[in-house]
Formats: structure tokens, C-alpha cells, sequence
């Protein structure tokens, strides 16, 4: 049997993502381990958590309904979670109705616009191209 230091959870980002789940969620905080029962929790789900370093961890929000406000926590034995104070708000995802102009140069720099509803004025606002390439997007209206 083997004793260790609780985890504890200052701050989550980005605090909030589409209900249908998915959403990368960075945890930092403090006695974070390199365990294979590294978990995180949203609410009463529990997810793999990915090791980042002792401060910091990265766990993908699960599914869940419109409005639901998780508590997130990190456990390093799938048991023993400390209560925390971040919360992670599932939103409706938004609808893109489309985007101009529809292609560009192949070295990338062509300003989008996209076209559509439920877009949401804040820091983290991104576009997705290819599945991989994550770039940050300025917000005119929702």
C-alpha cells in the first residue's frame, strides 16, 4: 500500500465546451504523478487524464446536456478526488452556415469568414482545419 500527496485543482482551460464532448481541457494544479490510474472528473464522470508535468494535466470533456455546470477534480487512484471549485460548462455547439472564400493558397495567411449561429465572444474561439490545425479566431457576432 502506498501513500501520496492529494491532487489539487487550481484553474481548468478553456471552462467550457460543447455538450456533445471532446473538448482538450488543460487541469493545472499541484502533486500531479505519472500513474497509470491518473483520472480526471467531470461531475460525476470519470475520464482518462493525460500527464503533462506535476502542475498540469489534459483530459477530454465526456458528453454531457446544455447548461449542465461540472465540478472537474483529478484523482491518482481513480478513488480518493479532492473537491474543487472549477467548473466546466457544456454549451450548444455552434453551426457553421458557411464560409468564404471557399479555398485558398496552400501556404496558408487567407482571411475566412464564417457564417452561421452560436458563436461565442471569447479568447478560446477557433477554427479547425484538416482535423489537426487549431487556429484562433476573432469573433464578430454570434
Amino acid at each position: 500500500f502506498a501513500y501520496y500527496d492529494d491532487c489539487t485543482v487550481s484553474a481548468i482551460y478553456p471552462a467550457s465546451g460543447p455538450f456533445a464532448g471532446g473538448t482538450a481541457v488543460t487541469v493545472t494544479g499541484s502533486n500531479f504523478e505519472l500513474v497509470p490510474d491518473l483520472v480526471c472528473r467531470f461531475g460525476l464522470i470519470d475520464v482518462a487524464a493525460v500527464y503533462v508535468s506535476s502542475a498540469e494535466v489534459v483530459c477530454h470533456s465526456p458528453p454531457s446536456v446544455v447548461g449542465e455546470e461540472s465540478t472537474v477534480s483529478v484523482s491518482k487512484n481513480g478513488v480518493d478526488f479532492l473537491e474543487s471549485s472549477s467548473m466546466f460548462v457544456y454549451e450548444e455547439m455552434p453551426s457553421v452556415r458557411s464560409v468564404h472564400p471557399s479555398q485558398g493558397s496552400v501556404s496558408g495567411g487567407t482571411v475566412l469568414v464564417v457564417s452561421g449561429s452560436g458563436f461565442k465572444d471569447r479568447d478560446s474561439l477557433q477554427c479547425l482545419f484538416g482535423g489537426n490545425a487549431l487556429i484562433l479566431a476573432n469573433y464578430i457576432s454570434s
